[in-house]
């Protein structure tokens, strides 16, 4: 292998491209003459005579003299009739360890070029052979480090540390990652740096407060919504799995045919790169489906029909020529493989698809691939709040470290080993300084949280911090400009009685609950300035931000319009479906109406699905089996989902379940997409489905009273009015 630089005489960029071109178009002649021989990458794998990345070439070859002698040759034609010199000095040879010495010696003198020894680093990445060493990353490893040492004495706050960990220090390692295999120790002594970065001040070790385990986990779970390297390195090698798996490119090739993909056995003299990427690229063979146009996927070893047929089978029949030639295949099939295999409809002038199962438009992402493969923790209710743009962000973060109990209070501070005497510094009564303690119960946070609460109705008398939160936003509206303002005050509160707490602690200077009141109010008045309610407050609501000086802000009103449900036309039959998703369940509802508004056919029913999207689409599926068993045909479908009415129509991949209802859609007349306002009644069934049993009903009088009255209202034409309208 022998990589050389362009360098002298820079062209425009589009005659460099064409020089490069002729290069490259004269190299493959030298090759298919056989006066360069290939480099062997292995028996049955596609060879490569080189590769180009920018102004940088790759030339694999055979290390015979003479195949060394016509290169040469060839790059001193380049070199005349371009214009241009290869940087000889900056390029290099890597020689297999079977070539000795002197032949090395012949080969550097022919190239005049330097022999070259991995590892070695190329486009910013480490090259090496063999076992992975914690020493090839030593330049990353110090690339961060320098990141942070240039941040020192910048006086950062815990939310500024948090921004510059998501927004740099995170990003840094992302290209090496994807280009090579990372050692877990690297990972491990990135992740060390990034803690201590964020825990640390002034480059002096703290105690680490909060793991980064937890740390690392979404926000709705209690983290902070950071990614940590090591699910990083997941979602990368998910995703050059993925490539892997759609075939559609020179490396994806290669790979296919050196290391038999579909064998799920890892031999030991395989690639470290392969060994890590091979059990995702089997999960994720499971959660995938080809969508079949021209029907040049592997018959046997590709997932086209929801299941692999045969993945040891390595024919390499394509589903094109198996639908060709049934009668062939007829005895290695069963009798349902065989009717899909029938059915399939091959179109030349549409490419076969790979889509996504984990993803309701079936597009693969990194961030649904580690989410899959995380799974779904508990979700925290204070984190809806706290995070809240209501609240700045520096209060956010300090309320997020008051939850996690990562504040160091005399408490937690003994916690971890360190024992002395405690005295809460806000009130006169001796207590031990606990978080409870200190923003429920202590003088200081009785004052200060007593004048907002009394004007703002809020019950402060509580035993504990999350008391005190459970009763502050209790029955509050967070869309209303009262609900924005008092999860102000209470955020902004407590960060300005920490603050007061640590300068009578650290600067021994008196705490006045007055001048902190007054610079609470400052904060929130400034902040009202900007907010832009959602909904109107209640009058009470109103005088009460008046009594704090903060100025009515009005609602926006937005454009409208009446809906109403339409009838079919005479002589057809409409099904409307809706799903949803709450608190891990999904239910699906809808009914079969004729031309005359009346009930043919209702059902409710609870689903296993990930999200309320895939709830929708269950629906419909449902729907559509269930009218079909009735004996129903040719009817109109109705949904009220965008997602799936994209999907269906093919403006984005779809998953397998959209898959299934374009088989069933073949018993519709059309399928429209409505609004929520037009589907009133398949939603009020499909929230029937919470709290009742399953059911399938064909007469009006099972239909529930609540459904009935919407029924009756769409057979009489009532309108429905929708607020905004999608441009």
């Amino acid at each position: 292998m022998m990589t050389c630089e362009d360098v002298w005489t820079p062209l425009s960029p589009l005659l460099y491209i064409l020089s490069q071109q002729v290069l490259s178009h004269n190299m493959n002649r030298l090759y298919k003459q056989e006066k360069i021989k290939h480099f062997n990458f292995g028996k049955k794998v596609e060879m490569v005579s080189h590769l180009y990345f920018a102004d940088d070439m790759i030339v694999f070859l055979n290390g015979g003299l003479r195949s060394i002698q016509n290169l040469k040759k060839l790059f001193d034609r380049y070199e005349a009739s371009s214009g241009q010199r290869i940087n000889y000095d900056k390029s290099e040879v890597f020689c297999s360890k079977h070539i000795n010495i002197n032949r090395q010696t012949s080969i550097r003198n022919n190239l005049s070029c330097k022999i070259g020894k991995m590892p070695f680093n190329y486009l910013g990445a480490p090259i090496f052979k063999g076992r992975v060493k914690d020493v090839y990353f030593d330049g990353l490893v110090q690339k961060v480090i320098q990141k942070i040492q240039s941040w020192k004495n910048k006086f950062l706050s815990f939310t500024g540390k948090v921004t510059l960990l998501k927004a740099v220090l995170n990003s840094i390692p992302i290209h090496t990652i994807s280009s090579t295999v990372v050692s877990k120790g690297v990972i491990k002594n990135l992740e060390r740096l990034f803690t201590s970065f964020l825990w640390s001040k002034d480059g002096e070790k703290r105690i680490h407060w909060c793991s980064w385990d937890r740390i690392c986990k979404p926000k709705e779970e209690g983290g902070l919504g950071m990614r940590s390297l090591t699910e990083t390195v997941n979602g990368v090698q998910g995703r050059l799995a993925w490539n892997l798996l759609q075939k559609n490119s020179l490396w994806s090739t290669i790979l296919n045919q050196k290391y038999k993909t579909n064998d799920e056995n890892i031999r030991n003299n395989t690639s470290l790169m392969w060994k890590r990427l091979q059990p995702h690229y089997h999960d994720l063979k499971k959660d995938s489906i080809w969508i079949i146009g021209q029907g040049m996927v592997n018959m046997w070893t590709d997932n086209w029909m929801g299941d692999i047929i045969s993945p040891q089978n390595t024919s390499q029949l394509t589903v094109k020529d198996a639908k060709d030639h049934q009668q062939s295949i007829e005895n290695m099939i069963s009798i349902s493989q065989m009717e899909s295999l029938r059915s399939l409809n091959i179109d030349s002038n549409i490419e076969d698809k790979l889509i996504y199962m984990g993803n309701i438009n079936g597009k693969f992402t990194v961030k649904d691939y580690i989410n899959k493969r995380r799974g779904q923790g508990n979700h925290l209710s204070w984190s809806d709040y706290i995070w809240h743009p209501a609240i700045p962000y520096k209060a956010s973060g300090f309320l997020w470290r008051v939850f996690q109990k990562a504040v160091p209070v005399d408490e937690q501070i003994r916690k971890r080993g360190f024992i002395g005497p405690s005295k809460c510094r806000c009130c006169n009564s001796g207590d031990i300084e606990t978080i409870n303690h200190l923003f429920a119960k202590s003088d200081l946070a009785t004052k200060v949280l007593e004048h907002f609460g009394n004007i703002l109705n809020k019950n402060i008398n509580a035993s504990s911090f999350e008391q005190l939160w459970n009763s502050w936003i209790h029955n509050t509206d967070m869309d209303t400009q009262y609900g924005y303002i008092s999860l102000c005050f209470f955020g902004i509160s407590i960060w300005e009685i920490w603050k007061a707490r640590c300068k009578a602690t650290f600067d021994d200077i008196d705490m006045n609950a007055h001048v902190i009141i007054k610079k609470i109010n400052n904060q929130v008045t400034l902040i009202n300035t900007y907010i832009s309610p959602k909904k109107p407050s209640t009058n009470w609501e109103d005088a009460a931000l008046g009594r704090l000086n903060i100025q009515k802000k009005q609602v926006q009103v937005k454009r409208g319009t009446w809906l109403r449900w339409s009838h079919p036309p005479p002589g057809l039959t409409k099904l409307n479906v809706d799903g949803g998703f709450k608190n891990g369940q999904g239910y699906v509802g809808g009914l079969l109406r004729d031309e005359d508004g009346i009930p043919k056919m209702a059902f409710w029913k609870k689903v296993q699905v990930q999200d309320s999207e895939e709830a929708e689409i269950e629906a419909i599926n449902i729907g559509i089996e269930i009218c079909t068993s009735m004996g129903a045909h040719n009817f109109i479908i109705e949904s009220d989902s965008p997602a799936w009415m994209k999907a269906y129509m093919g403006k984005t991949n779809s998953s397998s379940k959209i898959y299934k209802t374009r088989k069933y859609s073949q018993y519709a007349a059309k399928i429209n997409q409505i609004y929520r306002e037009e589907n009133q009644p398949a939603d009020l069934l499909a929230k029937t489905a919470r709290n009742c049993e399953d059911a399938v009903i064909q007469t009006y009088k099972e239909v529930p009273a609540k459904v009935k009255l919407r029924i009756f209202q769409d057979r009489i034409g009532l309108h429905s009015y929708r607020k905004k309208i999608a441009r």
